[in-house]
C-alpha cells in the first residue's frame, strides 16, 4: 500500500490507472489507513515532547488535556476524514456535474480519496516520522530550552515543506478530477479550488469587517464608553477607575494597579496636561485629576488614546511614560 501511495504521490503511477482502479470503498479504506498512521505518529511525537521537553506553566497545565486530544484523534481523525470526504466530495461532484462532468459520485469520491490518501500516506507520513525522530534525538540529547528552540525551528521548516506538499496534492487532485470527470484542466481547477476560494473570500471579508470595526472604535465616538472604561480599569501600572465630563470639567480618577508604590507625576489629555511634580500612590490607591472641557450637556466627547499619556516614577526608573489603554469617551452631563 505504501508503495502505491509513493507511486501516485511521485507521479510514477499514471492517474488514468488510479481512476480505473478506484472505487468508493477502496478509496475510503486507503484514506482511513493513511489518516490513522499520520495521527498515530503525531500522538507519539506529542507524548514524547510533553514528557521530556521543558514546558511553560500553561503548557504543563494543558499537557494532559492536549495529549488526550492527540490520542483521541487516532480514532476520531479517520472518522472525520471519511465524513469530510463524503460531504466535501459530494459538493465538488455537484459542481463538476454542473460544469459537464461525467463520473458517478462513488467513482469521483473514490479517486479523490485515493489521491488524498497518497499525499497523506507518503509525504505527510514521512514529514511526521522525521519530526518524531528529531523529537526523540533532542529529548535524549538536549532536553532543555536550547533543544526546544531547535525543535521549533525544525517544525517551522517542516510546515514550509507541508505547504509545498499541499501544492503537489492540489495539482494531483485537479488532474485526477479532469480525468475522471472528462473535464478540461481549467474546469477541474474550478471544481477543486472553488471551496477554498469561497472560504478565502469569506475570510478576507471577515478581516475587512473586523478592521473597519476597529477603525471605527479607534475614532473615539465609535467605541462604547463601557468598553473604554473596562479597558482602562485593568490597565497597568495606572488604571482609570472612572471619569465624567460635567459643567466644563473632565474629572478622571486614576488608580495604581501595580504591586508597588508609584509616584504620579502628571497626565496629558489632548492639549491639556496636569503635572503636579510628584505624588506617591500606594498599590490600589487612587488620585483624582481634573481638566477643562468645552463640551455642552448631552453632546458626545472623545479624547483619542494617542493624545493621552501618564508620566510616573517607578521604584527604579523615573520619568516613565504610560500610553493610553483606550480612548476616553462619553456624553457630557
Amino acid at each position: 500500500m505504501f508503495s502505491e501511495w509513493k507511486k501516485i504521490a511521485t507521479f510514477r503511477k499514471p492517474l488514468t490507472e488510479v481512476v480505473n482502479e478506484a472505487t468508493l470503498g477502496n478509496g475510503l479504506k486507503d484514506l482511513v489507513i493513511a489518516t490513522f498512521l499520520v495521527m498515530l505518529i503525531i500522538a507519539i511525537t506529542a507524548t514524547i515532547n510533553s514528557t521530556f521537553m521543558p514546558l511553560t506553566v500553561i503548557q504543563s497545565l494543558a499537557k494532559d488535556f492536549n495529549l488526550t486530544i492527540f490520542w483521541a484523534l487516532i480514532v476520531v481523525g479517520p472518522i472525520i476524514a471519511i465524513i469530510g470526504t463524503l460531504i466535501g466530495g459530494g459538493v465538488l461532484h455537484i459542481i463538476a456535474k454542473i460544469l459537464g462532468g461525467k463520473a458517478s459520485y462513488g467513482k469521483f469520491v473514490g479517486v479523490f480519496s485515493k489521491v488524498g490518501a497518497a499525499i497523506e500516506g507518503f509525504y505527510q507520513l514521512i514529514i511526521q516520522i522525521i519530526l518524531l525522530v528529531v523529537t526523540i534525538v533532542i529529548a535524549v540529547a538536549m532536553p532543555n530550552s536550547a533543544g526546544t528552540s531547535i525543535l521549533t525551528l525544525v517544525q517551522l521548516v517542516l510546515i514550509l515543506v507541508s505547504l509545498l506538499v499541499g501544492l503537489i496534492g492540489l495539482y494531483l487532485s485537479i488532474k485526477a478530477t479532469s480525468i475522471v470527470h472528462e473535464l478540461s484542466m481549467l474546469k477541474s481547477a474550478v471544481v477543486v479550488l472553488i471551496i477554498p476560494i469561497i472560504l478565502l473570500v469569506i475570510m478576507v471579508v471577515g478581516l475587512l469587517f473586523v478592521g473597519l470595526s476597529m477603525q471605527v472604535m479607534n475614532t473615539g465616538n465609535g467605541i462604547p464608553e463601557s468598553t473604554a472604561k473596562t479597558a482602562w480599569k485593568s490597565a497597568e501600572p495606572w488604571g482609570i477607575v472612572d471619569w465624567a465630563n460635567s459643567n466644563g470639567t473632565l474629572t478622571v480618577i486614576l488608580r495604581n494597579n501595580s504591586n508597588e508604590p508609584l509616584d504620579f507625576v502628571g497626565m496629558t489629555i489632548g492639549t491639556q496636561n496636569d503635572y503636579i511634580g510628584r505624588e506617591g500612590i500606594s498599590p490600589g490607591g487612587t488620585i483624582t485629576k481634573t481638566f477643562n472641557s468645552t463640551c455642552t450637556s448631552g453632546t458626545k466627547y472623545s479624547y483619542p488614546r494617542n493624545e493621552i499619556s501618564i508620566i510616573y516614577n517607578g521604584s527604579l526608573i523615573a520619568g516613565k511614560t504610560q500610553n493610553a489603554a483606550a480612548d476616553i469617551v462619553g456624553t457630557c452631563q
